[in-house]
């Protein structure tokens, strides 16, 4: 009978740490996110903003990522350990594309909170399209 109660008390323990555990992504603050990435060597930095807002600036280095078909291209071409580097201008972009590439097996995702937003508060270095100045003729 003793067998029997250890038996099913196993059966009805909670046993999280057996099941397997996929690819994630962290969700980093400015700081984190900028440590990392300036410390990672095989990376990509996906900006997920309109390509209109990407056009106008953007985190150097960063490549336009703005709907599911581009993305799909470029990660059939990529290793799935890269680190992976994603903001947009809030995070609700960024959380959707993180979880699809978490769902395709990438490793190493890292997701900057608050966005190209914070990024400019911080006064990190951007590219900026020059704008184009007319001249006037006096």
């Amino acid at each position: 009978m003793r067998f029997l109660l250890i038996f099913l008390s196993l059966l009805f323990i909670p046993s999280a740490h057996c099941q397997p555990q996929g690819p994630s992504f962290s969700q980093l603050n400015i700081e984190d996110f900028y440590i990392r990435l300036n410390t990672e060597i095989n990376k990509l930095i996906l900006d997920v903003r309109p390509y209109r807002d990407f056009k106008k600036e953007h985190v150097p280095g960063s490549i336009s990522v703005d709907d599911i078909k581009t993305l799909n291209k470029l990660t059939d071409t990529l290793d799935l350990e890269i680190f992976l580097f994603v903001y947009c201008d809030d995070n609700s972009r960024s959380l959707e594309v993180c979880q699809m590439l978490q769902e395709q097996g990438f490793q190493n995702i890292y997701m900057l909170n608050g966005g190209i937003t914070e990024w400019k508060k911080r006064k990190f270095e951007l590219y900026r399209k020059k704008s184009r100045l007319k001249k006037r003729n006096l």
